[in-house]
């Protein structure tokens, strides 16, 4: 048996031999210490349970479309406000003046200011619309009250817009590009104000976060880079919040395909061409870049690793992102294969070369003599890697005045 178990035992045999002797004249209940939620530590210490939280959310205020009596849309913005013992975490908004249930589907991460969409009206006229809104905390406590608020929501149009075409680049079937571009045509009685894209066939509401200000053309870009037949869904809507019905077009996506190897000599023109856009560039001459913060510039699903100016690369390699930036550092002197070149990344260096056999003294000083070379210094900087200086490039060694590390993404 532990010695927290003999102690509350104990204590409990005292209590009542004591409460006993004083024939039984204790003002207080006794206490039930064998089962009581603390225990004493061997070395005496009090081991009491977490504090619970039964303290609800105070809801203290609520503006619909910063206190306005009237509105014509019935997509507004919440101004809300309430206050708890340790943390807001959740907002409930309703036209219904039932308190919710800490589990009801429909609570939102709380922020003090919000969209909502009022209910509309198939009749013109002038309606009132009042809204609730409760707060909760991470315990489930749910406000006691809710805050409420009322605006008068004028319809004059009933009428939601006409869906007519949408069209992906041009009624092409095939596409290698992540972001395409749409063709829209909707027509309204009164006039058309937004549209919303998405890949998801789910009706918005005219509130939703999403819309975009209408034009016949805009861009889109997938919602992910796997290879497959992507469908666009359209809405638009009017003034008065009025959605329409929806319209879809689909293009064949497929990843552009990677050059292998190493190139050497190539004009960055010729990269551009291919899709390639410029996303980190210095001279060989800095110190002090961080890889995290390379990544967060150069973030797109492929990378091209290169040296040279801005017209000639001496030497260039591709491959998938995370072949380039792997999440875990590679260990010292092996490389991985990737697109038909080895790269390797560590607190030496951070390189490419045509050959397995690398020694990393702190570049990769055994390379080939082909040219297919890339080399720049790394060194710790905390939980990241930085760069300071350069070994090689192409054929070049060493001198480096005009030579800049360059990275290029693409979709």
């Amino acid at each position: 048996m532990s010695k927290t178990s003999n102690f509350l035992k104990t204590t409990a045999i005292l209590s009542t031999a004591l409460f006993t002797l004083l024939g039984g004249c204790l003002v207080e209940d006794p206490i039930d210490y064998t089962t009581a939620t603390g225990s004493v530590s061997d070395d005496g210490g009090q081991q009491g349970g977490g504090v619970l939280d039964s303290t609800a959310p105070v809801a203290v205020s609520l503006l619909i479309d910063n206190g306005a009596s009237s509105t014509s849309n019935t997509a507004v913005t919440l101004d809300i406000s309430a206050t708890d013992d340790v943390a807001v975490t959740d907002y409930y908004a309703s036209e219904s003046a039932a308190t919710p249930q800490a589990s009801d589907s429909g609570w939102q991460s709380y922020q003090q200011s919000t969209s909502f969409t009022l209910s509309g009206s198939n009749s013109l006229g002038v309606f009132q619309r009042t809204v609730y809104v409760w707060f909760k905390d991470a315990a489930g406590n749910v406000s006691a009250n809710s805050v409420s608020a009322s605006i008068s929501l004028g319809v004059y149009d009933t009428t939601a817009p006409n869906a007519v075409s949408v069209v992906i680049d041009g009624g092409a079937d095939n596409t290698t590009s992540s972001s395409v571009t749409l063709t829209l045509n909707a027509t309204d009685d009164q006039a058309v104000t937004g549209y919303y894209a998405s890949e998801s066939a789910v009706t918005p509401q005219a509130g939703d976060i999403g819309w975009d200000n209408y034009s016949v053309l805009v861009g889109y870009s997938f919602d992910n880079n796997t290879a497959e037949t992507k469908t666009v869904n359209v809405w638009f809507k009017d003034a008065a919040g009025n959605v329409s019905d929806h319209l879809q077009d689909s293009i064949n996506y497929s990843r552009p395909i990677l050059q292998p190897g190493i190139r050497t000599n190539i004009a960055v023109s010729t990269v551009i061409s291919e899709g390639w856009v410029e996303c980190f560039s210095e001279s060989y001459t800095t110190s002090g870049t961080t890889i995290s913060s390379i990544q967060s510039q150069c973030n797109k699903p492929d990378l091209m690793m290169a040296c040279g100016d801005s017209t000639t690369l001496k030497a260039a390699a591709s491959a998938e992102a995370s072949a380039v930036i792997p999440s875990t550092p590679d260990n010292r002197n092996t490389p991985r294969l990737a697109n038909g070149t080895w790269w390797y990344l560590n607190n030496h260096s951070w390189g490419f070369s045509s050959d397995a056999d690398i020694t990393q003294n702190s570049c990769d000083t055994s390379g080939p003599v082909d040219g297919k070379q890339l080399c720049w210094h790394t060194r710790s900087n905390g939980d990241d890697i930085e760069m300071f200086g350069g070994y090689s490039c192409g054929t070049t060694r060493s001198n480096f005045q005009t030579t800049k590390r360059i990275l290029f993404h693409r979709d």
